[in-house]
């Protein structure tokens, strides 16, 4: 039981650390697209 155990805690592991580490890097990528829209944005109306 001890071994089953310790193959479903060794295959949940590593989807938790490529959840906890994919998050930031969603999170940084919308901040980027958020940051270049602003960006564009202040072009545009700078521009015109």
């Amino acid at each position: 039981m001890t071994n089953a155990g310790g193959r479903g805690r060794s295959e949940v592991s590593p989807l938790a650390e490529t959840g906890f580490a994919g998050a930031p890097l969603g999170f940084a990528a919308l901040l980027l697209i958020l940051a270049g829209a602003a960006v564009v944005a202040s072009r545009r109306r700078n521009v015109a």
